[in-house]
């Protein structure tokens, strides 16, 4: 969590990570574990899977000239 040095820090902090977990709520998979009462995903777990899409997409990227040949 990012920490601003002056007298309203802690408030701020506060408030950034009141807003992550309002991004959070907005992404299409929550919303749609939230309709049908699943249990919903954590910011890591977010985290992760955005992670892992970046890394097969840059891996389809890489291969996408080899398959052209």
């Amino acid at each position: 969590m990012a920490k601003q040095l002056d007298k309203k820090g802690s408030s701020r902090g506060l408030i950034l990570s009141r807003l992550f977990d309002h991004c959070l709520l907005l992404q299409p998979e929550q919303a749609t574990r939230i309709e049908n009462t699943l249990p919903k995903c954590t910011v890591g777990c977010r985290q992760r899977k955005s992670q892992m899409g970046i890394l097969l997409e840059f891996i389809k990227n890489l291969l996408e000239p080899v398959r052209a040949r």
